[in-house]
């Protein structure tokens, strides 16, 4: 029972501190020398209001982000809570090259890609080789969405243009 006395009074005494201390910044704010008119008649030349030029807004540019081994990639799905994009090819494949020089650099496919962590493996490699039979991987190019469990969200083994491209990555259910 004391202690429930205790803790009501000093609540209380913290609920009066701070009603004293903003009351205290009203008055502050209210004996300030500023004096604005905010009249429904801006078209006025003798209106009150600033002349305050706001600052240019610069875009914010968001890098995509990529990793730089599978197990990398696996990490950052869990520590950013994305999905991972996968896209298999190899050095001699006309249509890797094909994909690389006219698909990857498009805008939107650039944009649909911020969606992902992205992983480029090459299929020439050894270790590229390995991530390749995890998913049975028999053509290239191909597309793999991954998660950090490693599930198999999605996989598709063709050449893909823009378009298509575009449609296959913007897939919301993926997304929480």
């Amino acid at each position: 029972m004391q202690r429930r006395i205790i803790l009501c009074i000093l609540a209380g005494f913290l609920i009066i501190g701070t009603l004293l201390n903003l009351s205290s910044k009203l008055s502050l704010d209210s004996q300030s020398n500023i004096n604005f008119n905010w009249d429904d008649n801006w078209t006025t030349e003798d209106n009150n209001t600033p002349n305050v030029t706001p600052l240019p807004v610069e875009p914010v540019q968001i890098e995509q982000l990529v990793a730089n081994s599978y197990q990398e990639a696996l990490e950052m799905s869990a520590k950013h809570d994305m999905p991972v994009l996968i896209i298999f090819h190899g050095d001699s494949c006309s249509h890797c090259i094909r994909l690389e020089r006219e698909v990857l650099p498009n805008q939107q496919v650039k944009a649909m890609m911020m969606n992902y962590i992205y992983l480029s493996v090459s299929t020439d490699e050894r270790d590229g080789q390995k991530i390749a039979s995890k998913y049975n991987l028999r053509y290239i190019p191909a597309f793999a969405i991954t998660n950090s469990a490693e599930d198999k969200l999605k996989f598709e083994e063709k050449y893909m243009n823009v378009e298509q491209l575009v449609r296959w990555l913007n897939n919301p259910s993926m997304f929480k």
